[in-house]
Formats: C-alpha cells, sequence, structure tokens
C-alpha cells in the first residue's frame, strides 16, 4: 500500500456560524430531558421537585422562622437547578460545535460522517471486547473512510448494572471509542490492554475468550497485559508484536486496547472525537496510520510463509 495524503485538521479548530452549530444539533437528535446524561437529569428533575414543594409549604407554615428556612432551601435550589441547565447548555452547545467540526474534517478529507444516535449493528464486531456486555447498546458520532484501508470509527454506549437489582439508580453508562479496520490475511488472536479502569464484565468475558497469559519485556510488560486464546501460539503471537510495533503502541497506545480476531482490528479506547478535539483525532489517526501498515505487512508476511508451507 502507497504513502496516503497527510490529513488535514485544521477544520477541526476552525469557528463555526451559529446556524451551523445548531443545524448539527438537529442532526444528531435530541435525548430525553434536555439531552443531559441520566443521573443529571434525575438531580435537575428532583431539585425541581423539591423548590415547586419548598414553594407550596409557604402557604401551610406560619410563622416567620419556618417561612425563611424554606425561602433559603428554595433559593439554594432554584440556584442548583439554573446553574445545572445553564452548564449543560454550555456542554451541549460545546458539543454540538465539536460535531459541526468534525463534520467539516470529514468532508475536507473525503470521509463520511454521521453523529446520529444508530442502533448496534452486530456485524460489526464479531469478537470486540464489550459485545455481550450490559444493555441498550448503541453507536453514535460514526466516521467512516479510506485511508490506505477502509476504517469505521465511532463511539459505543452501553450500559451496566452495578448490583442484583436493575433499577436506574444501579445503572451505569458507559461510552468507549473504537475503531475499527480489517486485514488482508488473518493474525494470531490477542488482546492488548493498558486500560487500568476496565468495565468488570467486559473484563471477565475478555478473560474467558483469552484465558492465557504471554509476559512481554521492558518497560512494555509495566504497561501493558497481553492475552491470548487457548490454541494461539506464543511464538506468532510475538511475531506479531515486533519491536517496531511495540514501540507505536507504547508512543500512541496508552489507554488503548488492541484486539486481534482473524481479520479484524479493533483499537478500544476512553476517546470521543467530537468533544476530544483536534488532539484526540490527531493521537488517534497518528496511532492507525502507524499501527495499521505494521499489521498489514505481518498479515501478508504470514499468509505469504503459509502459503509456501510444504503441505
Amino acid at each position: 500500500m502507497g504513502e496516503v495524503a497527510p490529513l488535514r485538521f485544521d477544520e477541526l479548530s476552525a469557528d463555526c456560524a451559529p446556524g451551523e452549530v445548531q443545524a448539527m444539533r438537529v442532526a444528531a437528535g435530541a435525548d430525553k430531558g434536555l439531552g443531559m446524561p441520566a443521573p443529571l437529569w434525575r438531580t435537575s428533575r428532583n431539585s425541581g421537585t423539591v423548590l415547586l414543594l419548598c414553594l407550596a409549604a409557604l402557604f401551610l407554615l406560619e410563622g416567620p422562622t419556618g417561612r425563611i428556612v424554606v425561602c433559603c432551601v428554595a433559593a439554594a435550589l432554584l440556584g442548583l437547578w439554573v446553574w445545572l441547565v445553564a452548564w449543560w447548555s454550555r456542554q451541549a452547545r460545546r458539543l454540538a460545535l465539536g460535531r459541526a467540526r468534525l463534520a467539516r474534517f470529514a468532508a475536507a478529507n473525503g470521509f463520511t460522517y454521521d453523529p446520529r444516535r444508530l442502533p448496534f449493528p452486530p456485524d460489526l464486531d464479531p469478537e470486540l471486547l464489550y459485545r455481550g456486555v450490559g444493555s441498550d447498546a448503541t453507536i453514535r458520532d460514526r466516521l467512516t473512510g479510506i485511508r490506505g484501508r477502509a476504517f469505521d470509527t465511532y463511539a459505543l454506549n452501553f450500559t451496566t448494572t452495578a448490583g442484583l437489582r436493575p433499577t436506574g439508580r444501579n445503572r451505569v453508562t458507559h461510552v468507549r471509542g473504537v475503531l475499527h479496520f480489517e486485514l488482508p490475511a488473518e493474525l494470531p488472536g490477542l488482546w492488548l490492554d493498558s486500560e487500568t479502569r476496565p468495565v468488570l464484565g467486559g473484563y471477565w468475558n475478555a478473560l474467558d475468550r483469552y484465558p492465557k497469559t504471554l509476559e512481554l519485556e521492558g518497560d512494555f510488560q509495566s504497561q501493558f497485559r497481553l492475552r491470548h486464546a487457548a490454541d494461539a501460539n506464543p511464538a506468532e503471537l510475538l511475531y506479531v508484536l515486533q519491536p517496531d510495533l511495540m514501540a507505536v503502541l507504547h508512543d500512541f497506545g496508552r489507554g488503548i486496547q488492541l484486539q486481534i480476531a482473524g481479520r479484524s482490528v479493533y483499537l478500544i479506547g476512553r476517546f470521543a472525537l467530537p468533544s476530544g478535539g483536534r488532539r484526540i483525532t490527531e493521537n488517534l489517526f497518528a496511532l492507525f496510520d502507524a499501527l495499521a501498515p505494521k499489521l498489514e505487512k505481518l498479515a501478508l508476511q504470514r499468509r505469504t510463509t503459509s502459503d509456501e508451507a510444504p503441505r
């Protein structure tokens, strides 16, 4: 595969007209509760409910002391409610601005961008670490294109439940950035993890799918854990993780999980392109540009070696 043209990142820091930002908010779609995350929306809603109860209590209480206390509580709750709404409005506008810039970035580089929340397509993740973990899995902010090879990156949203009772209070929503691309030939399956706070269910799924561990050398061992399938050949895994490839991961891959499943490669991490801005996007594509050609070369070498082996 030949050299690819440099990406144009200037659009990720460009100014956008208010109409362009508003159009992106409409294109992304509105969630319930002013678009707030569920915990923040519950806090705002509960504050408003208590505020109304305090106002109703003013008509029932007698004496100045009780009314002063109720007025102080009501003022504090009103201030909290106004602050929450104002803060989230700024956050929502910032996210819409990031999406408008990402749409410009996609257009400038010949990519396709879709900000909508979409159902989780099962064909995207035959061996994705978080498949089957939690519920309500959706994807959002999907960016697709060809950069030497086809790639697909999106935000994966899913929900897990702490404890035995699946109540709203115990539900936790997780967001993971995913970048996926395909290789021309299969490589040994492995899971290379540098995330310090993995989702527990996903971690146990990985232990079940990749039960074996392989010791690595030097500083790489202190930052990454390598697990592989029981039938994988350790020599082939070390063939994949050559020193130059480990150097790339060391430089760009902190907080990233690398998963290879046959021809499918997944980079999973705590990155979100619209809100992360230019720096996050530059780092992600720097990792992709450095990692993908090396894995592609190894896959082709492995296929050639397998074809030349005596039958």
